[in-house]
């Protein structure tokens, strides 16, 4: 069996974010995604205030739980709302995009943008990875939300930059041909 090269956080700006990837990279070892029992909420405790965890299912993925710092970016609480149900103004499609993305590819994407809240212009940046019981499917979608006003930020560029959606890719994926991605 050829060992593949682990997924990189290439594009995730956030230094929380980027430290919950690295977390799920090494939980999940070989795997293409770890278990929810092996998430450790005592293990990222100065990161629980970002934390977003979700339950995947054909309906959608419902909010389970959501930190503190991310419920206050947002504005009101988001536990057990459905994330279609969230409205992050023009950056809702690519907030809907990206759990979308992992619960399909049952692998771990970023989206960032901005959206306006109030009178408020916002950055807002996530980054999920797939989590599951059965080791094939994608039962939960786990991550890191991080909202702040612009001027406060530092996340993003000025409200020019264009809001997107991608998937966090390992280096065997970026280096394939298209060819050789689609017969695997």
């Amino acid at each position: 069996m050829v060992e593949r090269p682990r997924p990189q956080s290439v594009g995730v700006r956030g230094k929380r974010l980027r430290a919950l990837f690295r977390y799920w990279n090494e939980k999940r070892g070989d795997l293409p995604m770890p278990q929810r029992a092996q998430i450790d909420p005592i293990e990222i405790a100065r990161l629980l205030p970002v934390v977003v965890m979700a339950d995947a299912a054909p309906t959608g993925a419902r909010i389970r739980l959501i930190g503190t710092e991310a419920t206050v970016g947002y504005g009101q609480e988001m536990r057990g709302r459905l994330v279609d149900e969230m409205d992050f103004g023009e950056f809702t499609p690519f907030w809907q995009e990206a759990f979308a993305l992992v619960a399909a590819s049952a692998g771990p994407a970023f989206a960032a943008g901005t959206f306006t809240k109030g009178n408020q212009h916002c950055c807002v940046e996530i980054a999920l990875m797939p989590l599951s019981e059965d080791g094939l499917r994608v039962s939960q979608i786990f991550g890191g939300l991080l909202i702040a006003p612009v001027d406060q930020s530092g996340m993003i560029a000025p409200r020019s930059a264009p809001a997107y959606v991608s998937r966090i890719v390992d280096d065997y994926e970026a280096n394939c041909s298209a060819s050789e991605r689609c017969c695997r």
